[in-house]
């Protein structure tokens, strides 16, 4: 069976209206099988008639594509003659070659798509002060730990709980970033959790332009804690919280700032290099005014071969 539709648009006083031009439907072959007692009688009936009902199951099919057809055109005809647009990109300086607008609802959405896909996760096995991955080094502010596994290594499970969230004001970027980490300790090929703390940290980030690239730098602000659950009883989590600000500043931020560094594509076409970029903050916006240059694709055969 082959089947095959050519729909029309036409501007109805800014309506648009939907119309069938076409409609066929061939059927090569139609086959019909009867069951039962008497069935050999009315096969018999059925393969004779075969032409008719292979015409009235095509013109039953055309049928149902152009009811389907009215129905898809009464929801065109019901989209918006008139769709309100934002203001457009306001540089300072009139003699930019392009703007570009970014709104804080785009850099939420990628965050939340990276947290979706899991790629917010990581292992913590080397910091800056190795002593705090060796319950040896928790002793003063978790002394149950360093009872129950004495001088034993440890490593750190950072994940996020929840998406980051951004937010751009007149002046700057402000960042909160919720995750839990989870104390493991290391015993033989074993990984025990002993205990998770959930944190909700502020930062104040700050972007530029690197190349064709939109990159980042976040700078820890503040910070909260709370124990999220605990297999070595209560933590003093007032005895915890300076330990936490050390990892968080020698771990945490400088793994996001690393990944904040690699940016993101600005969306450009191939082959031009954005110059001399201005960055403006306004109204959930991050508006990029910048001229631009052209780079010549590279063609071999335009080279030089000098020999002697």
């Amino acid at each position: 069976m082959e089947t095959s539709i050519k729909l029309g648009l036409h501007n109805q006083e800014g309506s648009l209206s939907l119309f069938v031009m076409e409609c066929n439907c061939h059927m090569n072959d139609i086959s019909i099988d009867l069951n039962g007692g008497a069935s050999w009688l009315y096969q018999g009936v059925v393969d004779a008639f075969e032409e008719p009902i292979r015409s009235e199951v095509s013109k039953e099919i055309i049928k149902k594509l152009k009811a389907g057809v009215i129905k898809l055109g009464s929801v065109v005809q019901s989209l918006p003659k008139l769709i309100s647009l934002q203001p457009p990109v306001c540089c300072s300086d009139p003699q930019k070659m392009v703007g570009i607008a970014l709104d804080e609802a785009v850099f939420n959405s990628g965050f939340a798509l990276y947290y979706n896909a899991i790629f917010m996760r990581w292992i913590v096995d080397k910091v800056p002060e190795q002593n705090l991955l060796n319950t040896a080094g928790w002793r003063f502010v978790v002394p149950q730990l360093y009872k129950k596994y004495p001088n034993a290594d440890m490593n750190l499970e950072i994940s996020l709980s929840d998406p980051p969230i951004m937010h751009v004001s007149s002046q700057i970027i402000d960042a909160t970033v919720y995750a839990d980490l989870i104390i493991d300790v290391l015993q033989l090929d074993d990984r025990i959790p002993v205990a998770c703390i959930s944190l909700e940290m502020a930062g104040v980030g700050s972007v530029q332009i690197t190349k064709n690239n939109l990159t980042g730098h976040l700078k820890l602000d503040d910070f909260t804690m709370s124990l999220k659950w605990s297999k070595i009883g209560t933590l003093r989590m007032f005895l915890i919280q300076p330990v936490m600000w050390t990892i968080i500043e020698t771990v945490f931020v400088p793994y996001i700032n690393a990944r904040l560094g690699t940016g993101f594509p600005l969306p450009i076409f191939r082959g031009i290099n954005l110059q001399n970029a201005e960055i403006l903050f306004k109204d959930s916006r991050i508006t990029i005014c910048s001229d631009f240059s052209y780079k010549e694709p590279f063609d071999p055969s335009h080279t030089l071969v000098y020999t002697s």
